[in-house]
């Protein structure tokens, strides 16, 4: 299977939600892979997350969130790098679906950092990651790689 068909296998569904403890305004998180085998490279990372009440999250019209709402770490992120996300306000939870991929790999580590506002006090553990998955460089899931949620 090649990277095309990776890119619309993951952004067939593509999204990320927020944060850190606070009353109202800025709830910001990371959702951050783990590898049983170090060294191990990612081509493609895939996940939804439902948000807490109360976290807005800034999109376009088609559900895409600004620029400003995600951002791909670092190590994830250059020139082969494509990142896609679907947001969903209307759902209960809101829910994120995000889909990044870089056909040069990246390490296990940080892979976005998803940017919000808060209206009242929002618990960070209330932010739940689903449906995390890691592909290989032949579209194979990565079973040993795992996605958690970091918040500042």
């Amino acid at each position: 299977m090649n990277l095309a068909l990776i890119i619309l296998l993951l952004c067939a569904g593509c999204g990320g939600g927020g944060g850190d403890a606070s009353s109202s305004g800025t709830f910001s998180f990371k959702v951050v892979s783990q590898a049983a085998t170090p060294g191990l490279k990612i081509y493609a990372v895939q996940f939804e997350v439902a948000l807490p009440a109360g976290v807005t999250l800034k999109a376009l019209s088609d559900g895409t969130l600004e620029v400003s709402a995600l951002a791909p770490a670092a190590a994830a992120d250059g020139p082969h790098a494509l990142l896609e996300s679907n947001y969903l306000p209307g759902a209960v939870p809101a829910t994120v679906l995000v889909a990044l991929i870089n056909s040069d790999g990246f390490p296990a580590g940080e892979v976005v950092t998803i940017n919000g506002t808060a209206s009242g006090s929002v618990d960070p553990s209330q932010v739940i990651l689903t449906d995390f998955k890691a592909y290989d460089q032949n579209a194979g899931e990565i079973a040993a790689v795992t996605g958690t949620i970091s918040t500042p």
